[in-house]
């Protein structure tokens, strides 16, 4: 039996490692969606702070996810790319409101199918570049519940 259409999903936004938890919908079946947000290069250069998704993840579905990349340093820096993934350890995704890899739940059901962010632009200090990404939840030949109600991260990495 797949994952219904009823459920609770969860948001969960992050900038330079501070979570914020968002309820978006009310029930008991659904994988929700959340970011995370990391950044590369030397001292501090990029913050990324992830939106919450445009609706709940289901079997079969996508979502967008707006995010916004800001220049932390105190001088003009170079955005090249931005990267997007679902949190997981290779086989099982993150549950980031029980803190654990979720056994049952497989990470390759989940994708980032479209991340779009200009790039290779200059970004002054303070400014901000926005992207949107679109995260999928696949259908499988087999049972999908073991995803119910899981607090996904979505993690951006800004270079």
């Amino acid at each position: 039996m797949g994952v219904g259409r009823r459920g609770v999903a969860r948001a969960v936004a992050g900038a330079a490692g501070t979570c914020v938890v968002t309820v978006v919908a009310a029930a008991v079946t659904l994988a929700g969606t959340g970011a995370v947000a990391t950044a590369i290069d030397e001292g501090p250069a990029w913050s990324v702070t992830v939106g919450a998704a445009s609706r709940p993840l289901f079997p079969g579905t996508d979502a967008n996810m707006t995010y916004e990349v800001r220049n932390d340093s105190g001088a003009t820096r170079r955005l090249h790319a931005t990267t997007a993934e679902f949190k997981n350890d290779g086989d099982r995704p993150f549950d980031s409101r029980t803190g654990r890899y979720v056994d049952g739940c497989q990470a390759g059901w989940f994708r980032v199918a479209a991340n779009d962010v200009a790039a290779g632009v200059d970004v002054a200090p303070g400014a901000t570049v926005h992207g949107t990404l679109t995260v999928a939840f696949d259908v499988a030949p087999m049972s999908q519940d073991a995803c119910r109600d899981i607090s996904f991260d979505v993690v951006v990495t800004a270079s």
